[in-house]
């Protein structure tokens, strides 16, 4: 089973797409659905069986009860890798979401 999926949305997720995807996600017994929409600088959370939540730059991404403990601020995750790949805004995977020190 998988616990937690996250997307990050690009320019041409529509809403109807992501509200499929996530409804196929508890389909497939996903416990945790994170979209991140990095041009809004923020989340939206959805738990099975409850309402999203709206998570903002400034506030925390957390874990809940699929990942115990794991806290990071929002920000970090909209922080662009200084490294050659990342400074290609193009590149898949361009976005690190750090966590720590």
């Amino acid at each position: 089973m998988r616990d937690l999926a996250v997307e990050v949305l690009g320019e041409t997720n529509t809403k109807a797409e992501m509200t499929r995807k996530v409804r196929e996600y508890f389909e497939a017994d996903v416990v945790l659905v994170w979209l991140i929409d990095p041009r809004k600088h923020s989340a939206r959370i959805f738990s099975r069986g409850e309402k999203s939540v709206l998570v903002r730059e400034d506030q925390v991404l957390a874990g809940g009860a699929v990942l115990p403990g794991f806290v990071v601020p929002f920000a970090s995750c909209l922080t662009v890798a200084d490294d050659p790949v990342a400074a290609d805004r193009s590149a898949v995977g361009s976005r690190r979401c750090y966590v720590g020190d």
